[in-house]
């Protein structure tokens, strides 16, 4: 339900932003503008995983046994680090970023056959990858916007730790995934924007995961990321004020503020 929630709130935003820029009263946006700032700059991403699961336990009757699944997800760490890049006339994105990213998976699976407890199931996974998204930007006041947007990433396992052994369904150690990213951006200071987000898979990009979900042992886990993006904004040198002619139409905007 999370995921559906997200996506509609995504598309409602997009109706806005139309909506505004067809009525012609969009103000000027909170979100670094061209004529203003660099179009390129640098941001972290500093958070967490979260493996969400199944809620609860489930039972299945395997061969006339009675087996009970329990499983949980952890919370790992979380980096990225890179670029992003201010766009202009590219409809509903305001930016593109591209970068890498360090990715901690960890849960586990409780196991009951017959009322019996056997011994507990866990993974442990570390990931580098790539990263890139193109990102809608929202005006919610003078200092603050909300940003939504579409991305790829693809990562590689470099480290897989199961206990006691992996199981048959367990991921590959490359997976690449299409996700979604909603955040709210919050400036702080003159040269530094906030971004508190979340982001989550909504389609594998590989023929064995067109489910967004992972297989480990026999429950299915599904990555959510945490994190408090932290965007580098360089204002331009000697930038006179913009200046707007008497003659011009009042909701007109300069070349770089739109």
């Amino acid at each position: 339900m999370l995921k559906y929630s997200l996506l509609l709130i995504a598309a409602y935003s997009l109706v806005l932003k139309c909506d505004a820029q067809i009525r012609g009263y969009a103000k000027k946006e909170a979100f670094p503008n061209t004529l203003e700032h660099e179009s390129k700059g640098w941001y972290f991403d500093p958070g967490i995983t979260l493996q969400i699961t199944r809620p609860g336990e489930r039972t299945e009757e395997i061969n006339g046994l009675n087996y009970s699944f329990d499983s949980k997800g952890k919370i790992g760490p979380y980096f990225g680090v890179g670029r992003y890049k201010i766009l202009k006339n590219w409809m509903f994105f305001k930016y593109w970023d591209y970068g890498l990213s360090y990715k901690w998976f960890r849960g586990e699976e409780h196991l009951t056959i017959e009322g019996a407890k056997q011994p507990t199931s866990a993974f442990s996974d570390m990931a580098g990858g790539l990263t890139t998204n193109l990102v809608n930007v929202i005006n919610l006041g003078k200092y603050s916007f909300l940003q939504n947007g579409f991305g790829i990433n693809v990562d590689y396992q470099f480290r897989q730790s199961r206990t006691p052994l992996a199981g048959p369904n367990d991921p590959d150690r490359i997976t690449a995934q299409l996700h979604y990213k909603l955040g709210v951006g919050l400036w702080v200071g003159q040269r530094l924007i906030v971004v508190p987000s979340v982001e989550f898979p909504i389609l594998g990009a590989t023929p064995k995961l067109i489910d967004p979900t992972f297989t480990y042992f026999d429950s299915w886990y599904e990555p959510l990321l945490i994190s408090l993006r932290i965007m580098l904004v360089s204002p331009k040198k000697d930038v006179c004020p913009p200046v707007y002619a008497p003659g011009l139409p009042e909701n007109f905007t300069p070349d770089g503020m739109d």
